[in-house]
């Protein structure tokens, strides 16, 4: 059950992880746009 329950704890980590690395590229990918955009 513990083994479970590890599997659990890391997989919520790497989600919060992957969550945090997605809004960063989105926030970046925005940032981005709004330079090019004026330009083109």
């Amino acid at each position: 059950m513990t083994g479970f329950q590890n599997i659990l704890t890391l997989y919520r980590e790497n989600a919060t992880t992957l969550l945090i690395v997605i809004v960063f590229i989105f926030t970046f990918s925005n940032n981005y746009i709004c330079k090019i955009l004026p330009l083109s």
